[in-house]
């Protein structure tokens, strides 16, 4: 993947979605940072490779609310 193509699809999250990702890989450093400044850190030469594989938002799964996946929980406990 470019890093123009990686730059697009990071520009449509979140500034705390961003830190989520780069929590994520142990990058130290950016708690301060701004969207634009984020979006640098994570297309630098040494850092793209660990943010090749993501998607684009509109690509990813819906997120399942905590409850629906507490009854679920539950049922399977019942059941077992």
């Amino acid at each position: 993947m470019s890093k123009a193509s990686v730059k697009a699809i990071l520009e449509e999250y979140s500034g705390p979605e961003l830190k989520k990702m780069i929590r994520a890989t142990n990058i130290t450093g950016y708690s301060k940072l701004k969207k634009d400044e984020l979006i640098k850190l994570m297309t630098r030469t040494e850092h793209i490779e660990r943010f090749s594989s993501i998607r684009k938002k509109s690509e990813r799964e819906a997120p399942v609310s905590k409850a629906k996946v507490n009854k679920q929980f539950k049922k399977q406990v019942k059941s077992a």
